[in-house]
């Protein structure tokens, strides 16, 4: 007897002669795989009334329909008699009908065109003959069914399936797997299994992938003894995982009536919903982001608070905050002047703001100047407190400015700031001094070439000027070149003092040339050099 037989009801198996049994039933796999180019073995058991005791007992399987009046394909017969060309030479009844055993054997080969249903006919001689409902769905595959986990997420344990058909007698398949290489956490093992008569070999594969296996290729491969047949089924892994806030960028401190924009930064598998929160309100959201902006287009002190931005898929959530300060302007109706500081408070305050800033990601804030910690004071009307926010806010944000400007070192930056009185501009060309000093030497030297402020090239004199004589910008270095021009200075063994000085402290470049020019902004007479942009009340 064949071992799949124990598969079936014991009761049909021990059925004595003469037991009361159901008219006519049969027992078989309602459905079974096998690979192509394989066999497979369809058990099968069959009963009818006892009290027909037959002399002999014959049987046929058809493929397709149990009714022979529809003509349906003759599978294989217990006794001699034509069959279907698809199954000649493919198909044998294994089993006795005088035993009830009407067991058939497909292949080797069969072939994906052997799908489909199997049906039996019993044949007890006269009349007596039947076509069982009951059938065996074969499908053939053409490689082995990866099972895979809903959803592959780093950092936790997944488990891969393989599965193999095993219903062919003649073939043992072995299943090994590729593509494991360096996996982490990586166990194996492998089962047999019978489920209604279907057997199958199953392989279990356990890892803990890592974000770099994603598009990794797993191979499940299957060889069988005394065999050349060969299957695999393979498949990328898609690597899911939590989200990430990578950054929120915003200023720290924005001005009353201002305009200001937070963003948000975020990674993750599948994209996450990115959502700006200020408390418990929820303030914008977006499905699927990577970035997302909030802007805050008019700014008011109720606006300050903490800015959460969340980041949030299948797979978890994460968040990071932001911290914004509204400050206000002075306005409206005049305010009463702030109480007079000593200057050892201003010391004070001018340290505090050092020690205050030292814990800060990008580096120190440094020390204030005494005139700093003074506008800090006046800012915030005398009070301590508010004048140290004031001083903070008003350091980090000229320090932004330098690095935006090439100079990221803070600890230089601070040190500028402070012998520059808080000066953006002066710390500018205090930074810069270093930079040109080299560039000044190697390029001019003074005593032996004079300016000439009369040569073609306008740019290489401009440089000078910003080079040689601490001018603030390129601005104000091609302003300083143009007018010397329309002056006709030609060549200076030296920089016009005048000029220099006039350059350096007007902006506007129409008063700069009246005053050169000894010009009255009025009516144009010549006045006397010192009384030239100035005006008095009476």
């Amino acid at each position: 007897m064949w071992p799949f037989l124990a598969a079936l009801p014991a009761a049909l198996l021990l059925l004595p002669p003469g037991t009361p049994a159901s008219p006519w039933a049969a027992w078989m796999p309602p459905s079974l795989s096998s690979l192509s180019g394989t066999c497979v073995s369809i058990p099968c058991r069959f009963g009818y009334p006892e009290e027909l005791r037959p002399a002999s007992i014959h049987g046929l399987w058809y493929f397709g329909s149990p009714y022979p009046k529809h003509y349906p394909p003759v599978v294989a017969r217990s006794r001699g008699g034509p069959v279907h060309e698809s199954f000649e030479g493919r198909a044998m009844l294994l089993g006795d009908p005088n035993r009830r055993d009407c067991s058939l054997l497909l292949g080797p080969p069969i072939g994906p065109e052997l799908s489909g249903r199997y049906y039996f006919r019993g044949d007890l001689g006269g009349y007596n003959q039947y076509s069982f409902a009951e059938h065996a769905d074969l499908r053939v595959l053409e490689e082995p069914t990866l099972e895979l986990p809903p959803a592959l997420v780093a950092g936790r344990m997944a488990e891969f399936r393989c599965r193999v058909p095993d219903n062919c007698p003649h073939l043992l398949p072995h299943i090994s797997w590729d593509g494991t290489h360096e996996l982490p956490d990586l166990s194996q093992r492998e089962s047999r299994l019978d489920a209604h008569g279907d057997a199958s070999l199953l392989a279990l594969l356990r890892f803990r992938p890592r974000r770099h296996d994603d598009g990794r290729r797993l191979r499940c491969r299957v060889d069988f003894d005394n065999s050349s047949l060969a299957f695999q089924a393979s498949v990328a892994l898609d690597v899911h995982f939590p989200p990430q806030v990578l950054s929120v960028e915003g200023p720290p401190e924005a001005l009353e009536g201002s305009a200001a924009a937070l963003a948000c930064v975020a990674e993750g598998r599948p994209a996450p919903l990115l959502s700006w929160f200020r408390g418990a309100a929820l303030l914008r959201e977006e499905p699927g982001a990577e970035r997302l902006e909030l802007p805050l287009p008019h700014l008011a002190p109720d606006d300050a608070g903490t800015y959460v931005c969340v980041a949030e898929n299948r797979h978890g959530s994460h968040n990071r905050s932001l911290e914004l300060h509204v400050a206000s302007e002075l306005g409206g109706s005049p305010l009463p002047f702030p109480p007079p500081a000593s200057p050892r408070l201003l010391w004070l305050l001018a340290s505090a703001v050092g020690l205050r800033g030292a814990p800060e990601p990008g580096g120190p804030l440094g020390a204030l100047s005494l005139q700093e910690a003074a506008w800090g004071w006046a800012r915030a009307m005398g009070q301590a407190e508010g004048a140290l926010r004031a001083c903070l806010g008003r350091r980090r944000m000229q320090l932004r400015a330098l690095a935006s400007l090439g100079y990221g070192a803070r600890a230089a930056s601070a040190r500028a700031l402070r012998e520059a009185g808080g000066d953006v501009g002066q710390a500018l060309a205090l930074l810069q001094a270093p930079r040109l000093r080299g560039f000044r030497h190697r390029l001019w030297d003074a005593r032996s070439h004079p300016m000439d402020f009369e040569q073609a090239e306008e740019h290489t004199l401009i440089r000078r000027a910003l080079a040689e004589l601490g001018l603030a910008s390129w601005g104000r270095a091609q302003l300083f070149v143009a007018v010397g021009r329309e002056l006709g200075l030609g060549r200076a063994p030296r920089a016009p003092r005048e000029l220099l000085e006039a350059v350096g402290s007007c902006r506007d470049p129409e008063e700069l040339r009246r005053r050169l020019r000894c010009e009255c902004a009025v009516c144009g007479t010549a006045l006397p050099r010192e009384q030239v942009g100035t005006h008095r009340d009476p």
